[in-house]
């Protein structure tokens, strides 16, 4: 995690990629309002920073990094490959004992 440089847009984009790749939705309009409260957050955190008695910029990071993370095991969870669900769907057939030879 070398990135600590606080963003809350990076953080919100993160959170955004967790909720689409949960339920595969996205709106424009929630992408537009996002994109205005994380520019008026981002806008506000030297603020914050200095009321703050840790490093909310690396807290900022690593949280970005754990809902990154999250997202992208979502998005494979949701992607079987065909060859095995073919596979669980059609068993191999097992031979009758009356077609064994004697």
């Amino acid at each position: 995690m070398a990135d600590t440089t606080p963003s809350l847009s990076a953080l919100i984009a993160a959170g955004e990629s967790v909720f689409t790749a949960a339920t595969g939705k996205s709106s424009a309009n929630v992408d537009k309002v996002t994109a205005g409260i994380s520019s008026v957050a981002d806008g506000l955190l030297p603020t914050v920073e200095s009321k703050v008695k840790f490093d909310l910029g690396k807290v900022i990071a690593g949280t970005t990094a754990i809902l990154t993370g999250t997202a992208l095991v979502l998005a494979g969870l949701k992607k079987l490959p065909e060859a095995t669900a073919s596979t669980v769907s059609n068993p191999t057939t097992v031979p009758s004992s009356n077609n064994v030879p004697r």
